[in-house]
């Protein structure tokens, strides 16, 4: 189930990718992604979503300053809806803070280091991150911390089995992983280099195929295009499954999003 409702967050981010690429009803599109979103249980993914209609290229800057004061409201609330924020009794910003606190758990793996309490573990997290592509109705021996989470069975064995997987920071695992060396694997993900080349692809316009552009825009733009979906799996599927009414742009034309 967690497959398909990540699936279906990720292919509602390529139809909106589509249709703003097609000059579609631009409003209609992005209450549904909105309710989408919300209905995704993601604070992070709910605050996102007004980014493509705030980022929507084919309207004035006063149209888009608009958008942003009347939509970002609207995402707070419903992240504050999320967050559990109503009758927690707590000051919101008490609780944001410690929500966002991720540099005790970081500082501990790196005091740990400097007292020779761990070691360097040399690809173990990287190539544990393939368990990503296997679902668990597949192989119900998947282990629950692989990848990023990998960390967390570390310190707190059996922890992610109750869903829990507190944040040692973004890129803690790259350095237990590889020491000093760690900012390469963290470079070299498929996310980022999917972002760079949706980026080359978008501003030399050379490419001819819709789908395309329909693609590196929702890596761009849309919050949901990698949505718990190992990030190899959603460019693949989404460049074969995209069934397009205009395959092709013109010789003598390119797509001009400003």
């Amino acid at each position: 189930i967690g497959w398909a409702w990540a699936g279906f967050i990720v292919f509602s981010s390529l139809w909106v990718a589509t249709r703003i690429i097609n000059g579609s009803n631009i409003a209609i599109t992005f209450i549904i992604y909105f309710l989408f979103c919300y209905y995704s249980g993601s604070k992070a993914l709910i605050i996102l979503s007004i980014w493509p209609i705030i980022s929507y290229p084919r309207v004035s800057s006063g149209a888009r300053f608009t958008n942003i004061l009347f939509l970002t409201p609207i995402a707070f609330f419903a992240f504050l809806i999320l967050y559990g924020q109503f009758g927690s009794g707590v000051n919101f910003f008490t609780r944001f803070a410690g929500y966002l606190d991720m540099f005790g758990l970081s500082t501990k793996v790196y005091g740990d280091y400097l007292s020779g309490n761990i070691e360097f573990l040399w690809g173990k997290i990287y190539m544990s991150g393939f368990w990503s592509y296997i679902p668990r109705s597949i192989f119900s021996e998947k282990p629950y911390t692989y990848g990023a989470t990998y960390i967390n069975g570390l310190y707190y064995p059996g922890l992610a089995e109750t869903g829990i997987t507190p944040s040692f920071g973004m890129y803690t695992h790259n350095f237990v992983d590889f020491g000093w060396f760690g900012f390469i694997p963290a470079i070299l993900t498929i996310d980022k280099i999917s972002k760079l080349a949706a980026i080359y692809i978008i501003a030399t316009g050379k490419f001819r195929k819709v789908k395309i552009y329909v693609l590196s825009y929702a890596i761009l733009i849309l919050p949901g295009s990698f949505f718990h979906i190992p990030p190899l799996v959603v460019v693949t599927s989404a460049y074969f499954l995209l069934q397009l009414k205009k395959n092709y742009i013109r010789n003598d034309s390119k797509i001009n999003l400003n």
